[in-house]
């Protein structure tokens, strides 16, 4: 009889040790289901953000993304080009704020300038008309005093051959 209780014991130990294993590997089963579950949580969230982004990217700029695929896929680092884009995004940052007015004060000054540039060119061709006038009024000023002049001249002749002596008559 010792026997068969041994054999029972040591049958009893045996089940103990695997009901023991069996309820480890439940509770890693469990664990890995609670992970998976904690998971395919996480994907969803990624999800909805994802969707919740191209619907505002397609919104707000009127773009629709679209996964594209390139040939050097395989092939290409994108741990270098990431530090790529990091670089540049804390160059950007390093600008500082940007003035998001800049573009329309740039162009309401190049509207401006083309008006001063247009007002500019107006006064340097009255001032062409204005010096060309200024000579033709010269010109006509000249030729309207020696005409002028001529007949005053012809008169005091006549007028100094009638009372003097000719010969003298000369201004």
């Amino acid at each position: 009889m010792r026997r068969v209780e041994k054999n029972y014991e040591e049958l009893k130990a045996e089940g103990s040790s695997i009901e023991a294993s069996i309820n480890e590997v439940r509770t890693e089963k469990d664990n890995i289901l609670d992970a998976n579950r904690d998971l395919e949580i996480k994907l969803s969230e990624y999800e909805i953000k994802k969707n919740n982004l191209i619907e505002h990217i397609n919104e707000e700029y009127s773009l629709k993304i679209e996964r594209k695929k390139f040939e050097d896929n395989d092939t290409l680092n994108f741990e270098i080009h990431k530090a790529e884009v990091h670089e540049l995004r804390q160059k950007i940052r390093n600008l500082g704020p940007i003035n998001l007015l800049a573009y329309s004060e740039f162009e309401e000054e190049r509207d401006r300038l083309e008006f001063l540039n247009k007002q500019r060119d107006d006064l340097v061709e009255s001032e062409k008309d204005i010096v060309k006038t200024i000579e033709e009024i010269n010109l006509t000023a000249q030729s309207q005093f020696a005409e002028t002049f001529n007949q005053i001249r012809e008169n005091f002749i006549r007028v100094f051959r009638s009372l003097f002596d000719p010969g003298d008559e000369q201004i």
